[in-house]
């Protein structure tokens, strides 16, 4: 009898819910437009996802196919920032960021840095490494090592300066030097002349008699006689192919390097991650797809794709993991020969053992369609058969939509994320690297508004991708730069600190940004891990009229912005359930949203037994939330929500 009183209770309560939903409520905008009130349904719809490849869509949204919650031990873990130390104390720098919530942070430490005739790393660069290592032991913070061989700098070399004796016009294929002692062939040869690159042009011959070189390719540049001419001279060759000679020593060092790395941070008793190559779109023709035929046109036959086994940059890795595994079985490996291509090389066929690979999305400024639209002459490739007309921003960036067919979410839905690993690695992680905000390029410039957008971005864009199957994520800053043009998002007059300022006089320290995520770490501070998250079924109902991202043609259906709602669950403790929720509004840098009413339901909590709150980080200030429906059954809520993250927080009773 008991259990057919509670039933009908449960019933009457989920009557009220649905009834509720028909009711007008006083209008939550200002005017005297009647409410708009929608229909309530599910917040997960699978079918989101349906975008098969190479087609791209502008009205899914995939990352609305699929709800996971984070242990927010995971969240916490993964918050971190690309560091790049422009002066003053990089102790006290690094123990700021810690403050603000940095729990990581990417160091580059380049090929080049490495002296095989030391053999280590220079001396200097191996001290400051070292400062790096100790700061992170000290404050909790785990390294992720970039390996990286930029071709400004791509390895240990010599420079030279020379004067050109004759003159030597543009296209020439030979120079007269004053002398070329010290110059070898094919490993000497220019540097610097319409590029920050070492060994544009090589010198594959040297006439000692005549002190003159030939060049690998015609001269890009004239140089009259007397004119200064740096030289370098590299230790290592660019790529060759897999099993030459070249390819064999350089890749040999590359693995020294990586070793090297690893034998300095296990010394100095600190765990790191490393991160294998930072962006094929610049820097990389030291180890890119042409190798040394971008030195020397045509001077190798390159068989197989370089990023796909049996190619250059592949082999380099999978040698480098199979020392790691080996020698360091402790730092995590992973590749970033794909963190703009995202799709190059199928994780199944990664080298075997690694244990990841990383993205640099972006993306944060102004698209504008249908100019950007992909593949403009093949209207097909689009799911809609068309391209709307409108604009966006969005500090998720582009990857967490289905814009382009390149989508993250082809890799980050939970079916492929839990189950397509290379060869002989347990769980494979999926990092974004660099991601990070121009305000200039989102149509904001000064600082004040440049500040205020960049506070927008940071919480917004962390708390996203690290409830969306990330492992990490680490924000973009190059240090000290303007507020409105660069992607700093710490300020710079911290390089003024020579200690750590006493926790009450962290915000005068710290951003805005930095600010508001150390607010919003607050409210996850008493995480503990949690082995087997909750899941969560959410339906979701606007309580506000509607509007339109774009407008679609007769008999399509327009994007709107109750699609673009976003609920992030976050798990603090057996009974403790933090929600981020917002609405991922595509015009954030020109506007803040007006306060919208959404009405949520979730479920598996039941109302009678919890606690409810409302916290907004960026105002540092409590919501008011109104619990709807009877006492008893599902929690069912109306949420003020604007375009930022707003941190529902449910304390079941124990």
């Amino acid at each position: 009898m008991k259990k057919n009183s509670f039933c009908v209770i449960a019933l009457a309560a989920a009557v009220f819910v649905i009834c509720s939903s028909a009711k007008v409520l006083p209008n939550d905008r200002k005017g005297t437009d009647p409410i708009m009130r929608l229909p309530v349904e599910p917040y997960v719809d699978p079918a989101q996802l349906d975008v098969p490849w190479p087609k791209h869509s502008h009205l899914k949204q995939p990352w609305r196919g699929f709800l996971e919650t984070k242990p927010a031990v995971d969240l916490l873990e993964g918050i971190g920032i690309c560091y790049h130390h422009h002066g003053g104390n990089l102790e006290v720098q690094l123990a700021l960021l810690a403050k603000a919530g940095i729990r990581c942070i990417r160091w580059e430490q380049p090929f080049g840095t490495y002296d095989p005739e030391r053999p280590g790393l220079t001396k200097n660069d191996e001290d400051r490494f070292c400062r790096v290592l100790n700061a992170c032991k000290n404050l909790g913070i785990t390294p992720i090592v970039l390996l990286n061989a930029h071709h400004g700098v791509p390895c240990k070399m010599k420079s030279f300066d020379r004067q050109v004796m004759a003159d030597a016009p543009k296209g020439a294929t030979e120079i007269l030097l004053d002398s070329v002692e010290g110059l070898r062939p094919v490993h000497s040869g220019t540097n610097g002349l319409t590029d920050y690159w070492a060994g544009q042009v090589l010198f594959t011959e040297i006439d000692k008699t005549r002190r003159a070189v030939k060049l690998s390719k015609p001269l890009p540049k004239a140089f009259k006689k007397g004119d200064r001419l740096n030289c370098i001279d590299l230790y290592y060759l660019p790529m060759h192919p897999v099993g030459t000679p070249e390819f064999e020593h350089t890749a040999a060092g590359w693995v020294d390097y990586a070793r090297t790395v690893c034998r300095i941070a296990k010394e100095e008793g600190v765990d790191i991650e490393i991160e294998i190559w930072n962006e094929l779109s610049f820097g990389s023709y030291f180890f890119g797809g042409n190798g040394i035929n971008s030195y020397w046109p045509g001077r190798a036959k390159f068989e197989e794709d370089f990023l796909k086994p049996g190619g250059h940059a592949w082999e380099a890795a999978n040698r480098t993991v199979l020392m790691v595994k080996k020698e360091f079985p402790r730092v995590r490996t992973i590749w970033g020969f794909s963190n703009t291509t995202f799709f190059h090389c199928p994780i199944e066929k990664l080298p075997p053992g690694i244990d990841g690979q990383s993205y640099h999305p972006y993306g944060t400024g102004w698209r504008n369609l249908p100019q950007a639209e992909q593949a403009k002459d093949e209207p097909h490739r689009c799911l809609e058969g068309y391209c709307p007309e409108y604009r966006m921003v969005m500090a998720e960036g582009w990857a967490q939509t289905f814009i382009q067919c390149e989508s993250l979410m082809h890799h980050l839905r939970p079916d492929k994320r839990l189950t397509t690993r290379p060869a002989g690695t347990g769980k494979f992680h999926h990092y974004i690297t660099e991601h990070g905000i121009v305000p200039a390029e989102a149509g904001v410039t000064g600082d004040a508004a440049s500040l205020r957008l960049k506070e927008k971005f940071l919480v917004r864009a962390l708390l996203f991708w690290l409830n969306k199957g990330l492992s990490r994520m680490t924000i973009f800053q190059a240090g000290p730069e303007d507020n409105d043009s660069g992607m700093a998002i710490s300020l710079a007059k911290a390089r003024e600190l020579d200690e750590l300022p006493p926790n009450a006089e962290l915000d005068k320290w710290l951003s805005p940004a930095l600010n508001s995520l150390r607010r919003t770490i607050r409210v996850f501070e008493d995480a503990v891990p949690i082995a087997e998250p909750r899941d969560f079924e959410v339906h979701v109902a606007k309580l506000g009229r509607e509007r339109k991202v774009f407008e679609a043609p007769p008999g399509k259906k327009s994007l709107c912005y109750r699609d673009l709602f976003t609920f992030l669950p976050f798990q603090v403790s057996p009974h403790k359930f933090v929600f981020a929720y917002y609405v991922m509004s595509p015009t954030y840098a020109v506007e803040d949203l007006p306060e919208t009413t959404y009405r949520v339901t979730i479920s598996p909590i039941n109302r009678g037994r919890c606690i409810v709150s409302c916290y907004d980080p960026l105002t540092d200030r409590n919501i008011s939330v109104a619990p709807q429906g009877l006492p008893v059954g599902p929690l069912t809520l109306d949420l003020p929500t604007i375009d930022t993250p707003r941190l529902l927080i449910v304390a079941e009773a124990e």
